[in-house]
């Protein structure tokens, strides 16, 4: 979604083929007095997650230079954006374009900026939460940049399903903070059974990694480990 929708070129303008969309914009030329050109995503569904990360690449024109007295303003920077919604609720005016009802995430400055004689990309990976709702939209606000957003791309994070100390650990979300840890306690292996009075755990943290593992599983009566399993043991007998 474009706000405000007109006929002006200095608005966000989608352009490229449909296998390399991107959206680009240029107002440094308006004599309007108002650069505030906004761009929203479709709604996202969180998918249960707890902290979106947001990685975005993105081209940005040099301000050095422009002084032929036409530009009103230039900037070398944009905001992101992001408001929850437990459905699909937007309109062209609704929610309003505005901080509040968004929520800034940062404002985004380019570490290299392209001229005529050069192109530079830029990537750059926010994150933000806790979120609650069932979904999301991300929204950018441009303010007299000249600049093109090339992708983006919205992810979360979760540890993957491991076997530890003979037990097996879900797959898990990570927790709504980067210093959450999520305790998981895991299921003991076929043929094994939990070692002492408590059951296997796993602490799954921010970066998808897993930590501080206590308590283990071990191998039931009749059975030897082999190979992180536990299988029933052989026996040979030789008859004289």
């Amino acid at each position: 979604m474009i706000y405000p929708k007109t006929n002006s070129s200095q608005q966000w303008v989608e352009t490229g083929a449909s296998y390399e969309r991107r959206y680009q914009v240029c107002a440094i030329l308006s004599r309007t007095g108002s650069q505030n050109f906004w761009l929203r995503t479709p709604y996202l569904h969180r998918s249960g997650a707890n902290r979106i990360h947001v990685e975005i690449e993105f081209t940005m024109s040099s301000c050095e230079g422009r002084n032929d007295g036409l530009v009103l303003s230039c900037r070398e920077t944009f905001d992101l954006y992001y408001i929850e919604a437990n459905a699909d609720y937007a309109t062209e005016t609704t929610p309003s374009w505005n901080s509040p009802p968004y929520t800034k995430i940062r404002r985004i400055a380019a570490d290299g900026r392209f001229s005529m004689q050069n192109d530079v990309r830029n990537t750059v990976d926010e994150v933000f939460g806790p979120v609650s709702q069932n979904g999301f939209y991300l929204a950018f606000q441009d303010q007299g940049a000249c600049m093109a957003i090339l992708r983006v791309r919205v992810y979360y994070i979760k540890c993957p399903s491991v076997i530890a100390g003979l037990a097996r650990f879900p797959e898990t979300i990570t927790g709504s903070e980067v210093t959450s840890l999520v305790s998981v306690t895991g299921t003991c292996l076929e043929n094994t059974e939990r070692i002492g009075s408590h059951d296997p755990t796993y602490q799954c943290q921010s970066d998808g990694m897993w930590i501080l593992l206590r308590g283990s599983c071990g191998c039931k009566a009749g059975f030897e480990l082999q190979e992180n399993t536990c299988s029933g043991k052989f026996f040979l007998f030789l008859i004289f």
